[in-house]
């Protein structure tokens, strides 16, 4: 068949942009994808001009004036998943079913992927070593710098001493609460904030609260962080034993644990190990990929700062999802406000 365009016109640019980067990451060469960011008025303007000059267009929007003046296929973009109907889509899903919904209702063939499973990236990702340590923090956090290289990224830490915060904000205790995708979604845009090239969720306002939090709002926690658009991939740093970890460890794409050197460390993964089984958790320990780490830990924070890419104009980088801001919005060994 020939190929078509899908003109993507939405009212939220965030989204919008996600969705033209996984379309065109497909490379799927049955589609051709645009994104239009004008106004309703230009958006139908620059679209009729487009379906006058060629066969196969297709817009995709949540704008339902842009959808009435248009003369072509379209899809509905919708925010509740009730509303689903033959030309509707749910916009808050997994992009892959978005991608697979648009090929069906535009008559595109679905076509095998060929690639190579190494270069896939887990939508949530779970670095986890028993205790604290350096090396996780720091395998953690390159972990997320490794991710953004291709894509948006996201770290959270649940740990009883984080490396970043902001200081009296209560990000991953706010969001705990949100029962609606949509509000998650919102409060998420609000709470986090950027930190070089990675954006960061300020971690619980009191270590407390990390004892509170129950083993059903972390599933539905790690269930909305699979579902939201605003980041590609979210890597959480973990390494207490909590009422939810196990269920963390289950529900993530992914469990990384950084191999950390010395018979301590072996020690603990080896009674970890034991937990898991004592638990009826063998699967988890099953699924956990071990990881080498570097042998240098950093030695003050310029390398830390470094590593996120956030010292001299690395600083400012923040894969224009934010503007510019400095650095000493972002706690680095003080109080967290509380």
């Amino acid at each position: 068949m020939d190929q078509i365009r899908l003109l993507i016109c939405t009212k939220q640019k965030d989204y919008g942009e996600k969705l033209l980067r996984y379309l065109s990451a497909q490379r799927n060469p049955d589609i051709e994808a645009e994104l239009l960011t004008a106004d309703t008025e230009e958006a139908v303007g620059a679209i009729m001009e487009k379906t006058g000059t060629e066969q196969n267009v297709c817009v995709i929007s949540d704008d339902t004036e842009v959808l009435e003046h248009v003369g072509c296929q379209t899809v509905t973009l919708v925010s509740s998943p009730e509303a689903e109907g033959k030309r509707e889509i749910f916009m808050y899903q997994r992009a892959e079913d978005i991608y697979r919904q648009i090929l069906s209702l535009t008559g595109i063939p679905v076509r095998k992927e060929a690639r190579d499973p190494e270069l896939t990236v887990p939508k949530v990702t779970c670095v986890y070593a028993p205790g604290e340590s350096e090396e996780k923090t720091v395998f953690a956090l390159r972990t997320a710098i490794d991710r953004s290289e291709r894509g948006s990224v996201l770290y959270i830490n649940l740990c009883g001493f984080p490396l970043l915060f902001r200081e009296e904000q209560e990000g991953i205790s706010n969001l705990m609460l949100c029962n609606e995708l949509e509000v998650f979604e919102e409060r998420l845009r609000e709470l986090a904030f950027s930190a070089g090239q990675i954006s960061v969720l300020a971690p619980a306002g009191h270590f407390r609260d990390l004892f509170d939090f129950s083993q059903e709002e972390v599933r539905r926690f790690i269930t909305y962080m699979k579902q939201q658009t605003l980041y590609e991939a979210v890597v959480i740093e973990l390494g207490q034993l909590f009422d939810f970890t196990f269920v963390l460890l289950a529900e993530a794409d992914a469990v990384l644990m950084p191999q950390e050197p010395g018979i301590l460390a072996e020690r603990k993964r080896q009674l970890f190990c034991g937990y898991c089984r004592r638990e009826g958790q063998e699967a988890v320990w099953e699924r956990i990929k071990f990881m080498p780490v570097a042998a240098h830990c950093p030695e003050n924070w310029d390398e830390i700062l470094r590593i996120v890419g956030a010292d001299g104009e690395e600083g400012n980088r923040d894969g224009g999802k934010k503007p510019k801001r400095e650095n000493k919005r972002v706690g680095f060994g003080s109080g967290t406000g509380r």
